[in-house]
C-alpha cells in the first residue's frame, strides 16, 4: 500500500494514502501493548490530529483559492488539483509554500518537528520490549516514505512551472493577492509542531492521565 502512493498524481489521493501509512504506526505498536506503549499511542495520535488537520486545511484552502482563481477568470470547472498543478508555488506565495516544509517534515518524522518524537516513542517501545525487526521495518517504512514528502517539496520549491502535463491535467494559476487563509489558526498549530518537540512534558502527561484514566495499570 505505502509504494502505490509513490506514483499517485492527486494531492488528495496521495494524502489519503499517506495517512493509511501513518495509522500502520498505531496497528504495529498494538503487538506490545503496555503502559508506555499507550502513552506513546496517545502521543501519536495527538500529533497526527493535529498535521492531519494542518495538511487538510491546506488542500482545502488550495481548492478554496482556485474557486476564487476560476471565479477570476470566468471558468466555470474546477479541476482536480495534482501534484504538478503546484510547481513553482513559492515564487507565488512563499509564506505558504513554506508552510507545506514544517507539514510535511513533521509527518515524515524530521526534527525539529514533534513529528520525530511521534515516530521516535511508537519505535522506542519496539525496541524496549525487544522487537528490533518490527523497528527495523518501521524503519525502513518511514524512511520510504520521506521519499514522496520530500518529492512535494521538490515540486512547489524547485520544478518549473513550464512543465507540460499528460492527460491534459491543467495546473492552477496562482496569485499572491487573491491568498486568504485563517493565518492565525493554522500559525498556531505549525508553532506547537516545533513547540512540542522541544517541550511535550505537558502532551506527554496528558497521554500518561488518558492512559491511568482509561486503563488500569
Amino acid at each position: 500500500m505505502l509504494f502505490l502512493q509513490l506514483g499517485k498524481k492527486k494531492l488528495k489521493r496521495l494524502l489519503i494514502f499517506s495517512s493509511i501509512s501513518q495509522i500502520g504506526f498505531l496497528v504495529a505498536v498494538l503487538s506490545v501493548l503496555n503502559f508506555n506503549t499507550i502513552v506513546s499511542i496517545f502521543f501519536f495520535l495527538i500529533i497526527y490530529l493535529l498535521t492531519a488537520l494542518l495538511t487538510w486545511s491546506q488542500v482545502l484552502n488550495l481548492y478554496i483559492f482556485q474557486n476564487k482563481v476560476v471565479s477570476f477568470f470566468n471558468v466555470r470547472s474546477i479541476k482536480p488539483i495534482f501534484l504538478v498543478s503546484l510547481s513553482n508555488f513559492y515564487k507565488y506565495n512563499k509564506l505558504w509554500a513554506f508552510t507545506f516544509i514544517l507539514i510535511f517534515f513533521s509527518m515524515s518524522g524530521i526534527p525539529p518537528l514533534s513529528g520525530f518524537l511521534a515516530k521516535f516513542f511508537i519505535l522506542f517501545s519496539f525496541v524496549s520490549n525487544s522487537n528490533f525487526n518490527e523497528a527495523l521495518v518501521l524503519v525502513l517504512i518511514s524512511t520510504v516514505s520521506v521519499f514522496y514528502y520530500l518529492r512535494v517539496i521538490k515540486i512547489i520549491f524547485f520544478e518549473s512551472k513550464d512543465i507540460k502535463l499528460k492527460n491534459n491535467h491543467n495546473q492552477i494559476v496562482f496569485s499572491s493577492f487573491l491568498f486568504e487563509n485563517d493565518c492565525l489558526l493554522i500559525s498556531i498549530g505549525l508553532f506547537l509542531l516545533v513547540f512540542w518537540f522541544f517541550y511535550p512534558v505537558g502532551v506527554i502527561l496528558l497521554c500518561q492521565t488518558l492512559t491511568l484514566t482509561m486503563f488500569n495499570f
